[in-house]
């Protein structure tokens, strides 16, 4: 096929002409340009969904485009997807985007072949937990104990976490749950189940994916008012030894359930920096070039000298153009190596088994403190706003919204304006998991309201739609995002809390070393730094983070000869997220075949974390 115009792909696509985009895909040769970037910095698959091109998106997903790239403002595809709301091309987009997951780690030459070549055989008990002074929080139980195994190709990993019970004070379900990743030998290829020990039931989790699996992820993406990026800022992170004195201890030994005990030096790390970028869109504009309200603030994480700081507005300005920055997050100086955590009592590093017992972790926090604003809702408290000015009326809105041929009824007691905004009122229904991660990280709730603009509104801001031939004239070479009005905010905030490492000493001998997790780690860091199929426009600040915890880190602890045996990590100033290592092993002795097979009385049902509503 040939053809003399530049980005034949996208001109389909700017045309909305679906037919003449399947016939170009049909020639091989075209679809190796399927994932192109044109001129202005969009991908087929990022123009499309700007320019709500439903039938051209699937066309272009049917025939494996990328999902993973994103466009020169940092969203990749199902961020786009998300807030357009298109039920259809989200599933899809996620049952893409988990296949690819779980191929990265099990390709010929993937992670789980690297790490097969330096680790064949292993076995990991850890305790996860929540420690914490807050008597309600320690009620809740939050506390797992894993166990992992893995023997060649196949792997399996337990939990005790079951469910959680949300009637009256929340609490964790306890249970009995397996992942179980097996190489079926005979026909070269893995299957995933999943296995309820307590029920007596299993589930193949790839390669078919559960129904349940795909709707609970689509409930927090569809409709999405509201979407954030996580960026995380190492490039001043910092971790040494902690020096000690007579009321520190820098030294502890560590018993394992094999009875071989290990000594270990304290180190802590701080100095880590995160910037949240948060996106709001206001309208949908179609050819016009977007316009995207930027609004930069900076903030420290909140501890415990600074948890009523509010935000500080840098500015506010309207751009035609989102220039992403490569901006630094300020540090403050460092404390004197003597004096005590920011945020936490030394004394917290000794464990603690008993959840019921309030613990002394946090000596400067009282156990009456009330909940941290985002934990609001979980115990159903309310908080007391009654200040002048401020104060609004909570009512009973009912929303009946007709769409597509269906109705959808809604009744939420709220501040919200009574509206028949479909968006609205399904975001307050389903809430995103991300919203719940933004407020943790900041500690409060974002209660800010979104802005829709109607028909007549846009028709006032008479906006010029942009032609093909302006779109694609290659004089015109700027970054360039269309059919939005969005409203982009940029938080940089600093992590002031200090995270501590109970690290092995060389002369200990413990059983493993770094380069015996480093695969396993590198592909969470993988998903979680979003660097699945990294490209020139993934954010700096995420490529350098993956960089040094996958590389230097790895590298650092190996050359010590080294490994963490605890680590605690402060969340917020009363509580801290805590693993320990109980037992570790390479050999086989832990590793029993039958470990990775399902038992016969078993049979086959739904297995999931179960959600009791009140």
């Amino acid at each position: 096929m040939t053809i003399t115009e530049s980005y034949p792909i996208h001109r389909c696509i700017y045309r909305n002409d679906p037919k003449a985009l399947s016939e170009l895909l049909a020639d091989s040769k075209m679809r190796e340009s399927i994932n192109e970037y044109d001129n202005h910095g969009n991908t087929p698959l990022h123009l499309a969904l700007m320019l709500s091109r439903h039938n051209c998106v699937i066309i272009l997903l049917d025939n494996n485009c990328d999902v993973f790239s994103r466009n020169f403002i940092g969203w990749n595809p199902l961020d786009e997807a998300s807030i357009l709301g298109d039920y259809d091309v989200i599933k899809k987009m996620s049952y893409i985007k988990w296949k690819e997951y779980i191929n990265t780690f099990i390709k010929p030459n993937g992670i789980l072949d690297e790490w097969n070549s330096t680790t064949p055989n292993l076995y990991l008990k850890a305790k996860l937990k929540l420690k914490t002074t807050i008597p309600l929080l320690q009620k809740f139980g939050a506390k797992d104990i894993q166990k992992f195994y893995k023997k060649g190709r196949n792997l399996r990993l337990d939990t005790t976490l079951g469910g959680i019970d949300l009637r009256s004070i929340p609490r964790i379900i306890k249970g009995n749950i397996s992942v179980i990743i097996r190489y079926e030998e005979n026909t070269g290829t893995y299957k995933i189940y999943l296995v309820n020990h307590k029920k007596k039931l299993y589930q193949e989790f790839y390669p078919n994916i559960p129904e349940w699996y795909l709707i609970n992820s689509l409930k927090s993406k569809v409709a999405a008012n509201t979407i954030y990026k996580f960026f995380f800022d190492l490039t001043n992170f910092d971790v040494k030894p902690v020096k000690g004195n007579v009321l520190k201890k820098t030294t502890k030994t560590f018993t394992m359930e094999d009875e071989n005990s290990y000594k270990c030096v304290r180190y802590k790390g701080k100095k880590a920096g995160i910037l949240i970028r948060k996106r709001n869109d206001e309208a949908i504009i179609g050819e016009c070039e977007s316009i995207i309200k930027k609004d930069i603030k900076e903030e420290k994480l909140k501890s415990k000298s600074s948890i009523t700081k509010k935000l500080k507005k840098k500015g506010s300005s309207y751009i035609g153009r989102f220039n992403s920055s490569k901006s630094k997050i300020s540090n403050d100086s460092d404390d004197e190596e003597g004096d005590s955590d920011s945020s936490m009592d030394d004394s917290s590093d000794d464990d603690d088994d008993d959840d019921e017992t309030t613990s002394k972790v946090y000596s400067d926090i009282s156990d009456d403190k009330p909940l941290p604003e985002f934990l609001d809702g979980l115990y159903g408290k309310k908080k007391n706003n009654n200040k002048e000015g401020q104060d609004k009326k909570k009512t009973t809105v009912t929303y009946t919204i007709d769409q597509d041929g269906q109705t959808k009824t809604f009744e939420k007691v709220t501040s919200m304006e009574d509206t028949l905004d479909w968006e609205q009122a399904y975001h307050e229904k389903y809430a995103q998991n991300t919203d719940f991660i933004y407020s943790f990280i900041s500690g409060n709730k974002d209660n800010s309201k979104i802005k829709h603009l109607n028909y007549m509104e846009i028709e006032k801001l008479k906006l010029k739609k942009i032609t093909e031939e302006e779109y694609f004239n290659p004089a015109s070479t700027g970054e360039l995002h269309l059919g939005r009005i969005m409203d982009v905010t940029e938080s940089k905030k600093t992590y002031k809390h200090k995270i501590k490492f109970w690290m092995a000493k060389e002369s200990s001998h413990f059983p493993i070393s770094s380069n015996d997790v480093q695969p396993l780690f590198k592909f969470i860091m993988m998903i979680l730094l979003d660097q699945v199929k990294s490209n020139k426009y993934s954010t700096e600040m995420d490529k350098q983070a993956y960089t040094y915890l996958t590389q230097t880190v790895i590298q650092s602890v190996q050359k010590k000869h080294s490994f963490p045996v605890k680590t605690s990590i402060p969340l917020y100033p009363s509580i801290a997220f805590e693993t320990t290592l109980l037992n570790v092993s390479k050999d086989t002795k832990y590793l029993p075949d039958d470990l990775f097979e399902i038992p016969k009385d078993y049979t086959v049902g739904d297995v999931y974390i179960e959600r009791i509503q009140k």
